[in-house]
């Protein structure tokens, strides 16, 4: 499967509200989920647009395909960032539980600015 461009994969999109000071615009299409606790999802952001403030609760991979993708870590104590990086295309990254983050797409759009892989294994069951 392309994951780029497959008109197979089914987007899931996601937007902010009032409640929210930054923009939020987001898709995530479900490539797999095992028994095991493994999910493997494909995400992509608009143009300069973040996806919710959020925690991993397992290890987590991520390999940007496309474009850009801008990444702030969170110290929950402070609120302060503690870091930030652009990811390219072909950076790879394994993140522990725990992992507080904000992620958003780059400039370029529409919907490329941003195309990233991403696995999670054990996730908690619901």
């Amino acid at each position: 499967m392309n994951l780029v461009n497959s008109a197979n994969l089914r987007w899931k999109r996601f937007t902010g509200n009032h409640h929210f000071n930054y923009p939020i615009d987001f898709e995530s299409a479900l490539l797999g989920a095992r028994d095991d606790g493994h999910v493997d999802l494909l995400y992509r952001w608009a143009p300069n647009s973040y996806c919710h403030f959020h925690r991993h609760t397992a290890i987590t991979t991520s390999l940007v395909l496309e474009g850009e993708l801008h990444v702030v870590d969170i110290d929950l104590k402070t609120g302060e960032e503690t870091q930030s990086k652009i990811r390219r295309p072909g950076d790879y990254a394994c993140k522990l539980p725990g992992d507080i983050h904000m992620e958003k797409g780059g400039p370029e759009g529409p919907w490329s600015s941003s195309i990233c892989l991403q696995r999670t294994a054990h996730l908690p069951r619901l």
